[in-house]
């Protein structure tokens, strides 16, 4: 039976709309259309919920229709809200969607007896016609005559910023508990200079000190920096204000924004960091992680497009009023409070590489986007248009509408949290490729100190033979400074297929930390049981050649001092790497079967070519593992989703998908490419060095489904992972792609005579 509009709906009935004409026992600008009657909108509901005894509790979901049917209402106030809401940014291209269904629902926050209890309506967008997997916007009340309603809406002021509210907002967060924990250990970052925003000048400091960090795009423009000629000048009292004229408007501005919040130092990398001493800016950029985490609070600029923009709301720039309300009836206003993460998905900011890092160190944080100043901390959240500033308790929709997702933690160091950020910081765009790891190496350092570690060229060699198992998501071009087979070699987006994803004990359903000990125990486990090479580090930047993981020693110390070496010791609540306990000179990653064991049938590999190691890359690796040679073919009608959580194949039109064939003609594995190697490689003979094993189940079909070796479906660990390489011409191999190849065929189809087709094999790999 269809639903009448405006009925509440619980899951599973259906969301047909029927529409009725609605009430005229109001004026015509105030009328609710009988959907929205349902919600029962007035000021008393907004400020004292009947019989609600429970902090947040949900009222029935209530049907509003699709956006077609709502822009059919245009005198329902809050139809007229939710038009607008969809057709102005930032939502504009996200929920202007005829196929979906919106609904509405009231929230009540209950902050004890002392505080008023208060409303507002939550609205979702929903494409699958369910109460799950939507999106929200939080409608708040504007009540006419009653300015410090808590958790009401605000009209902002349209000339400048209230930064007197945003100090409030500030000495608010300094009586949180987590504002002291986070300043119990303190350490001053490398050559750490700071701006005196009272002096207007460049100062050392090695004391710790209370200093904003701000994090703002550059834009193409050159930028004037702090450089070795300029830095006395910058230095002394005024000195920044000779370079006024010069100095981008944003820099400016933010010397404005913390000199009226009250606080006098200021962090700024174009003046902060000497530009061109290349020894220092090095040592500078390896602290970015203490810079921005150590911040009193960061200075995020989303809504400037450059350097030279400045901000809106400051000084001279006055802004604009970019409020979505609506007039419901005499005495209260309805506003849309879009989501400050939506404000910045949208933005430039969001698409820069550097500042993927600093968005993720933060710990506190003023956000200047819509013409707005927003704040956040870890258990709290304020904006202009929203009264919150008076209760003592957070107010749950700003702190769900303005929270990142944060990836980065070291008391909360995990594998999947390293994965997701490599994946997000790809999407990103860096002006220069060289930066790739500079940009990165903030959050790297944060993940591999939790294992006391130092990163490898992007990666942690705690569970290095997990992160080799990257994919190209979309087109990729190479980085020369970097090693091929580092993501960090490749311009353009990667991921990680789910099944690689399954061995953190981890779904995307789920909170994206840390897994449990059996999620530890898993990783360890496949480290363990499913992998043999016995990585090295040699190459240019090391004097000689070492393990690139290092068992810890007996006595319980750690090796972390030199380059490249890694303790075993994971976290303070588990370990999931390679096992001490188990290495041994023979043995030296703990392994249960070492290489040697693991494969007895084959003769051991050949003395290497001195040639060889006269001239190796940075970042060179050097191991033993099988070689393998198949021919591969090109199959335009393979995919590969290993789950539902893959993309889908037409969301990676660049994607190629090779199939591996044996010496029979026979298909017995894959390989992921781009598609500019199909006409060079389609029905060539390549080789393939084996990685790890891999599980052979799949919720998709696979693209050699036809294979002669799997006896059933959802057998377990009957495949390699398997890296095509290529020579450079000089004995070192590079990669070209990844994929799998089936255990029977390696052990008697691949192709060559003799020992030809699978050998064992001493590698470098760069």
């Amino acid at each position: 039976m269809p639903l009448l509009p405006g009925e509440p709906i619980t899951a599973g009935e259906s969301t047909e709309v029927d529409l009725e004409l609605d009430r005229k026992d109001r004026p015509e600008s105030f009328v609710f259309c009988a959907a929205c009657q349902s919600l029962d909108i007035s000021v008393s509901h907004f400020r004292r919920p009947t019989g609600i005894t429970d902090k947040n509790e949900v009222r029935a979901h209530h049907k509003l229709g699709t956006l077609q049917e709502i822009q059919k209402r245009p005198h329902c106030p809050l139809c007229r809200l939710i038009s607008r809401i969809c057709t102005e940014e930032p939502l504009r291209n996200i929920w202007n969607d005829d196929t979906a269904q919106y609904m509405a629902y009231w929230t009540h926050e209950i902050k004890g007896a002392a505080e008023m209890p208060s409303s507002y309506i939550l609205l979702t967008y929903n494409t699958y016609e369910t109460l799950y997997d939507y999106q929200q916007c939080t409608i708040r009340v504007i009540p006419v005559n009653e300015s410090d309603l808590p958790y009401s809406g605000r009209i902002i002021d349209p000339g400048l910023m209230d930064l007197k509210l945003a100090e409030k907002w500030l000495k608010r967060c300094e009586t949180h508990k987590h504002f002291q924990q986070s300043a119990e250990a303190y350490k001053t970052p490398a050559y750490f200079r700071i701006i005196d925003v009272e002096e207007y000048r460049v100062v050392k400091m090695s004391d710790p000190c209370r200093y904003l960090a701000l994090s703002y795009v550059w834009g193409q423009r050159v930028q004037f920096q702090a450089l070795q000629s300029n830095l006395e000048t910058l230095s002394t009292e005024y000195g920044i204000l000779k370079f006024q004229e010069l100095v981008p408007a944003t820099i400016l501005d933010a010397i404005s924004f913390t000199k009226k919040i009250g606080e006098r130092y200021l962090w700024v990398d174009s003046l902060c960091i000497v530009q061109d001493d290349l020894v220092t800016k090095t040592l500078v950029i390896a602290d970015m992680d203490l810079v921005y985490s150590q911040a009193l609070v960061v200075l995020i600029v989303a809504g400037s497009a450059d350097a030279n923009s400045g901000i809106s709301g400051m000084c001279s720039r006055l802004r604009k009023r970019n409020q979505i309300i609506e007039k419901a009836e005499p005495g209260f206003i309805l506003m849309a409070q879009i989501h400050v993460k939506d404000y910045m998905s949208s933005s430039v900011y969001n698409t820069r590489a550097w500042t993927f890092q600093e968005q993720q160190l933060v710990n506190r944080s003023f956000i200047l986007v819509n013409d707005q100043v927003y704040f956040t901390c870890p258990t709290h959240a304020y904006s202009e248009d929203t009264v919150s500033e008076y209760v003592t308790d957070p107010d749950t929709a700003m702190v769900q509408a303005a929270s990142i997702h944060r990836l980065t933690d070291r008391n909360n160091v995990s594998a999947i949290n390293y994965i997701r950020s490599v994946e997000q910081y790809t999407r990103r765009l860096l002006t220069f490729e060289s930066d790739k790891l500079n940009a990165f190496n903030g959050i790297l350092k944060v993940h591999c100190q939790g294992l006391l570690a130092q990163p490898f060229f992007g990666t942690p060699p705690a569970f290095f033979d997990l992160a080799m198992l990257w994919q190209p998501k979309h087109d990729l071009k190479r980085i020369p400074e970097f090693p091929s087979w580092s993501w960090a070699g490749w311009s353009g987006e990667i991921m990680w297929y789910s099944d690689t994803q399954s061995l953190l004990n981890w779904t995307p359903e789920q909170s994206p930390t840390w897994p449990d000990e059996s999620g530890r125990n898993l990783i360890s486990e496949w480290l363990v049981k499913r992998t043999w090479i016995d990585w090295h580090v040699t190459g240019n930047d090391y004097s000689s050649e070492r393990l690139l993981w290092e068992r810890r020693p007996s006595d319980g110390t750690s090796n972390e001092g030199s380059a490249g070496a890694i303790t075993s010791s994971a976290t303070k609540s588990g370990a999931f790497s390679y096992q001490s306990s188990l290495a041994t000179s023979s043995n030296p990653y703990g392994r249960t079967t070492p290489t040697s064991s693991r494969f007895p049938s084959l003769a051991p590999p050949p003395p290497p070519n001195p040639a060889v190691t006269n001239q190796l890359p940075p970042g060179t690796l050097r191991f033993t593992s099988i070689s393998c040679t198949f021919k591969i073919t090109s199959s335009p009608s393979s995919y590969i989703r290993y789950s539902h959580h893959d993309p889908y194949p037409s969301a990676r039109p660049t994607i190629a998908i090779f199939l591996l064939q044996n010496r029979h003609s026979q298909p017995c594995g894959w390989v992921q490419l781009t598609q500019d190697h199909v006409a060079e490689m389609d029905h060539t003979l390549q080789e393939f060095l084996l990685l790890s094993e891999a599980d052979y189940h799949m919720e998709y079909t696979r693209p050699h489904e036809g294979n002669p070796y799997a006896k059933t479906w959802n057998e377990g660990w009957l495949e390699y992972y398997a890296l095509m390489v290529r020579d450079r011409g000089d004995g070192v191999l590079g990669r070209v792609g990844l994929g799998r190849v089936m255990k029977g065929a390696v052990e008697k189809d691949a192709w060559g005579e003799g020992n030809e087709g699978t050998r064992l094999k001493e590698v470098w790999l760069a």
